[in-house]
């Protein structure tokens, strides 16, 4: 988490004086697929051993996900810059009937920080930016078992947590209004180091599947988001001109 805390730091606590230099933020919001492949597994277990029929109702669909980043240009047509994203998905397994109800619940979200280089290609005032990032998933896991028959409630509670590191390509049109720059971004998020599912919680309560593999939350996967940037440099001299 010190890596969390540095980069958000950086992000929000830039020294005033750079905003002298041609330094741009970034804001991105979207939506993403996310591979899963071991938590979906684990669903998959689960189910079969119910002594109930029951099913999958969500299983880790596309959601949305966030991303701030702080851009320095070097020339230009490249910045780099500091990023840090959020994301979350989840899935359920359910059975309701009326002697009672069953579910079992996967919560994921993942805080992101990483570094990125960006090289831009003007078509007129159309842009095409060419991204390169590359970082850390900080990611959470909350499993909830809830069990409901007549009057009794039982529900377990496990906490986990893993740390992936991540490489995003992107690329991405964007075009100005006023001060601003809108766009649309597209591209793919590969997890190439994945770290496993570790329990947080006192219990040390650990997940294998059935055949021995320790699972890890692997957020593979396309990325498509609506983008919108500003200059700070742009907006200090509109300010200096007002006065």
């Amino acid at each position: 988490m010190r890596t969390v805390n540095l980069v958000v730091f950086l992000i929000f606590s830039v020294p005033v004086r750079l905003f002298s230099q041609n330094v741009s933020v970034l804001l991105e919001q979207g939506i993403g697929s996310y591979r899963m492949n071991d938590l979906k597994q684990l669903n998959i277990e689960v189910l079969n051993s119910l002594p109930f029929a029951a099913k999958v109702t969500e299983n880790f669909p596309l959601y949305w996900n966030y991303k701030l980043s702080l851009m320095l240009s070097i020339k230009n047509d490249l910045d780099i810059g500091a990023t840090c994203s959020f994301q979350s998905t989840g899935s359920r397994i359910s059975r309701v009937d009326y002697s009672g109800e069953y579910s079992f619940d996967s919560k994921i979200n993942a805080l992101s920080p990483g570094i990125i280089a960006e090289i831009h290609i003007p078509l007129n005032k159309l842009r095409i930016s060419f991204n390169n990032e590359v970082g850390i998933e900080y990611s959470k896991i909350l499993l909830i078992e809830h069990i409901k028959i007549s009057s009794n409630l039982k529900e377990n509670r496990y906490s986990f947590k893993s740390q992936n590191w991540y490489y995003e390509p992107t690329v991405r049109l964007s075009y100005p209004i006023l001060f601003f720059r809108l766009g649309i971004t597209g591209g793919y998020l590969f997890d190439f180091k994945k770290g496993i599912v570790r329990s947080i919680d006192s219990n040390n309560f650990n997940i294998k599947l059935s055949d021995g593999k320790l699972p890890t939350a692997d957020w593979s996967g396309m990325r498509l988001c609506a983008t919108l940037s500003f200059n700070m440099s742009q907006l200090f001299k509109k300010d200096e001109q007002v006065q």
